[in-house]
C-alpha cells in the first residue's frame, strides 16, 4: 500500500472530552453553594470549583489548539506543534519512550538532529506511539 502524501496528527477527541467533562465541575460547585447547606457540602463545592478552575487553566493552551496539527509526517520530513520542520537527512535515533509515575503513562517521541535532542508528547494524540514511530520509519525508508 503507497504511502500517503502527509499524515497530519492532531490532540484526541477523548483529550478535549476528559478536559471538557473535568471543566463542568466549576458550574456543578457553584450550583451546590447555593443549593446544598453545611458546611462539609459547602467545602465540597469549593473542591469541585477549585478541580474545575485548575483543570482549565492548566490545559487552557492546549484546548486552543485543540484542532491544530500536532506532528505532520510527510515524504520531506517532520514538523513539529511549534512550526518546526525536520528533513529526514536531520533526524536520527527516533523512539518512542515511556514514562510511567504510578498508574499514569506519557509517551514522548524522541529524536536528535545536528544540533540537539527533542522531545515531543504524543501521549493524548489521535494516533497510537506505536503508529507514530511507524509511520516515523516508513516515511524515512522512502527517501533515498
Amino acid at each position: 500500500m503507497p504511502l500517503p502524501h502527509q499524515v497530519i496528527i492532531k490532540i484526541s477527541r477523548f483529550r478535549l472530552l476528559l478536559d471538557a467533562s473535568a471543566a463542568l465541575l466549576v458550574p456543578f460547585g457553584i450550583y451546590s453553594l447555593f443549593h446544598w447547606g453545611g458546611w462539609v457540602k459547602f467545602m465540597m463545592a469549593l473542591v469541585c470549583i477549585a478541580i474545575g478552575l485548575l483543570t482549565i487553566f492548566a490545559n487552557f493552551h492546549e484546548l486552543l489548539k485543540f484542532n491544530a496539527p500536532q506532528l505532520i509526517i510527510s515524504k520531506d520530513g517532520m514538523q513539529t506543534s511549534n512550526g518546526e520542520f525536520y528533513p529526514w537527512l536531520a533526524i536520527s535515533n527516533e523512539k518512542i519512550v515511556e514514562q510511567a509515575q504510578g498508574r499514569y503513562r506519557s509517551y514522548f517521541l524522541y529524536f536528535e538532529t545536528a544540533d540537539a535532542s527533542r522531545q515531543i508528547d504524543v501521549t493524548w494524540l489521535t494516533e497510537s506511539p506505536s503508529k507514530i514511530i511507524a509511520l516515523i520509519k516508513e516515511f524515512k525508508q522512502g527517501q533515498y
